[in-house]
């Protein structure tokens, strides 16, 4: 299967013989119709979600061993970034990926930016 990009979108897919003008990648195996993958130098990239629910939040940080540290984390902070990371993960409805209390938070607990984004990606399947 081959993959029809305009503008660094997947917009349609064709048979292995499409051949007409215009910008298209073959398909990897394990290619997703689903996910909208941007495209970026003739692969596909699977874009980190940018807002999650808190219960998604939760469940990927208990799945990566997280959890029961966030409390830890947030008492390392001081002032209003305590205050703040406490009403963020005790009321927020939602989780925001460029949120600083959030990445003061996550990284307190040693995570790097890329282990951030893995976290967006699991909590979005759940």
């Amino acid at each position: 299967m081959k993959l029809i990009i305009q503008n660094g979108k997947v917009v349609a897919t064709a048979t292995d013989e499409y051949n007409e003008a215009g910008e298209f990648i073959t398909a990897p195996e394990d290619y997703d119709p689903e996910i909208n993958y941007n495209v970026v130098n003739g692969e596909l990239i699977v874009p980190v979600p940018q807002v999650v629910s808190m219960r998604q939040a939760r469940l990927a940080l208990l799945d990566a061993g997280l959890l029961s540290q966030i409390p830890i984390a947030i008492d390392q902070l001081e002032g209003d970034d305590k205050l703040r990371a406490e009403i963020e993960f005790e009321y927020g409805a939602i989780v925001e990926r460029n949120s600083p209390t959030l990445s003061a938070v996550l990284l307190a607990l040693g995570q790097t930016e890329e282990q951030i984004d893995t976290l967006f990606w699991e909590a979005s399947k759940k």
